[in-house]
């Protein structure tokens, strides 16, 4: 068995309705053709509330070296079943290893002044967009 290109993985239980829209083999492919090998890799299932307002779909978060070097997390979010032909459409297309990339950045290099403070990447559903946010904290 060859090595997982994440230290840890976890698995939400899923609620009534909701479905992954890839799974982990999936998500493998862009994190070694991006070289990225995570701290932890999370299947998450938001309450179903949630989703609605938020519209979850992808969160990454790198933490900055102040806090521990190095440390990459990657969120997949559960959506609404009737959804996940879509989501798992957008996921292909690009915006999952548009993710990989930009965690691969912060990693390759954490020690620019960009990856010394730690960062979010967000890909969220709103109204029938994708809708990518960065944020510092």
């Amino acid at each position: 068995m060859t090595d997982q290109p994440w230290n840890s993985y976890t698995r939400d239980r899923l609620y009534a309705g909701f479905s992954y829209p890839v799974g982990r083999s999936f998500i493998e492919g862009p994190l070694r053709t991006t070289g990225l090998h995570l701290d932890s890799l999370h299947l998450s299932c938001p309450q179903p509330r949630e989703w609605e307002e938020q519209g979850g779909l992808l969160f990454a978060r790198w933490f900055a070296m102040d806090r521990r070097p190095g440390l990459a997390l990657l969120y997949v979010e559960a959506v609404p079943s009737h959804q996940r032909a879509l989501v798992a459409g957008l996921l292909r297309d690009d915006l999952l290893e548009r993710a990989c990339r930009w965690l691969h950045r912060l990693a390759a290099d954490p020690v620019s002044g960009y990856a010394m403070s730690s960062r979010d990447w967000r890909a969220r559903l709103h109204e029938g967009e994708v809708v990518v946010q960065e944020s510092q904290r």
